[in-house]
């Protein structure tokens, strides 16, 4: 049997009735909330109108964070395993503890295991259940500590590539759909705008916004989800291929169309940087800087050169006693070989709907 709020709080002399602006932290979007306190009490968790954060919306799960105050369950103190023997029928036999034997017992196996080799110490942040500081502050921690053994332990693996590509490309760790602009959003296997991804309350509203609009949404997953279902065109795909479609469609946008924004990849990317035979950036000799072939001059220039002018996308060069090309035209060559047809193989999408989903994308 739970206790009631009231039976909680034991200060019956506070009397107070406000509205507290905060921010929500049963999950990593972090919504904008406003919590109402009555008489020293929580009584209702609302989202906060006034925010860009959820636009005054909040999750069923949000509203539950009244708990994480007032649920009797609830760990309040540090807990110290008394059983040594693990076994799913073996009792933990947790004893509460003081802060102070904890922190105590915590630093004296630390100082143990720094001493002997820092890299037995290993970091399992969850970026859901930490937040985003949580995670972030346990990866510099721990490099600060000299151990690099980090992994991410909350279930789901999407820092292996969004967050560090999304961090290299535009310093941020989250990437978006700029919904307010978009004209043509194709997903693969997230639930934007409907049931996942980030701020999703809030994002529900602008992908509504977006089609109302005129946006056309293009969804490809292997389940009708919920943004699946109500999209101008569900792409059902063979679990896990998801990369073979992708692969098609640059095969396409770059070598059957030829459409690419040249400007772009020459100002802000490394397309331009000379790679030599053996895999690696040729840099320059005197400064290690990556090389580009300016066309305008004929030669090799490092890539903040004031002098560069043309930076080369495509060909053949010498420079500094190697056979170089530039990086595009080595992802051009790589994607060459992963056609409609031989992709629709693998992913079980018809070759003639990859083909016309990258030339509308691309267009």
């Amino acid at each position: 049997m739970t206790q009631s709020v009231t039976e909680v709080v034991k200060d019956d002399t506070a009397q107070d009735d406000v509205w507290i602006p905060s921010a929500c932290a049963v999950c990593f979007n972090q919504c904008s909330i406003k919590v109402h306190r009555k008489n020293g009490v929580i009584v209702k968790i609302e989202g906060n109108p006034e925010s860009a954060i959820g636009m005054g919306r909040i999750c069923a799960k949000g509203m539950s964070g009244i708990n994480m105050v007032y649920d009797p369950s609830r760990l309040t103190a540090p807990l110290k395993r008394t059983n040594p023997k693990k076994d799913f029928n073996e009792d933990p036999g947790w004893v509460e503890i003081t802060w102070e034997e904890a922190l105590d017992t915590i630093t004296e196996k630390m100082k143990k295991i720094r001493a002997d080799d820092p890299r037995k110490l290993v970091g399992t942040p969850s970026t859901a259940g930490a937040g985003n500081f949580g995670f972030w502050f346990i990866n510099m921690f721990m490099s600060g500590f000299g151990s690099a053994n980090v992994f991410n332990s909350n279930g789901h693996q999407c820092g292996n590539a969004e967050h560090v590509l999304a961090g290299v490309m535009h310093g941020a760790i989250t990437t978006m759909p700029d919904l307010e602009f978009c004209e043509y959003l194709l997903v693969f296997g997230a639930g934007v705008g409907g049931h996942a991804y980030y701020a999703f309350t809030s994002l529900a509203q602008k992908m509504a916004d977006a089609r109302v609009r005129g946006m056309k949404l293009v969804v490809v997953d292997p389940v009708l989800n919920g943004v699946a279902e109500k999209a101008d065109e569900w792409v059902p795909i063979r679990p896990g291929t998801d990369g073979a479609m992708a692969m098609a469609m640059l095969n396409v946008i770059l070598n059957e169309m030829d459409h690419y924004d040249a400007a772009y990849l020459k100002e802000h990317t490394n397309a331009p940087y000379l790679v030599g035979p053996d895999g690696y950036y040729v840099r320059d000799p005197e400064g290690g800087k990556p090389l580009m072939w300016d066309l305008a001059d004929r030669s090799a220039k490092h890539y903040d050169d004031p002098s560069l002018r043309d930076p080369a996308l495509e060909g053949t060069y010498t420079a500094h006693g190697k056979e170089c090309r530039p990086a595009f035209v080595l992802l051009k060559d790589e994607v060459s070989a992963w056609s409609p047809e031989k992709a629709s193989e693998i992913t079980s999408v018809p070759a003639d709907t990859i083909r016309r989903i990258a030339t509308e994308f691309a267009q």
